[in-house]
């Protein structure tokens, strides 16, 4: 029973990782110190990892991570990937626009 449950704890695991990136790259809290930018693009990857790379408000953290390290290609390109999702949060067009301008 517990290797059934194992792909759910796995998403689990991957949406707490990317809570704890968020907390540090949302754009509408402080700037991160290059350090702790560093830090969240790590976790935020590790999210991406987690959760097969299919949910979008984890891509549109790790594309906010590129962003605040100032890798602003792998930024957009990470952001267009979350856009492609079946569910997009509905935030990720207007990022995917700041990180364009």
């Amino acid at each position: 029973e517990m290797l059934t449950q194992f792909p759910t704890r796995r998403h689990d695991v991957g949406r707490a990782l990317h809570s704890v990136a968020w907390k540090v790259v949302d754009s509408s809290t402080s700037k991160p110190s290059p350090t702790q930018a560093k830090i969240a693009l790590s976790i935020a990857r590790k999210a991406v990892e987690l959760t097969g790379e299919r949910d979008s408000a984890v891509l549109g953290t790790l594309a906010a991570a590129h962003f605040a390290v100032g890798d602003l290609d792998e930024a957009i390109a990470t952001q267009r990937h979350a856009i492609q999702q079946q569910n997009p949060s509905p935030a990720i067009d207007p990022t995917l626009n700041r990180y364009l301008s």
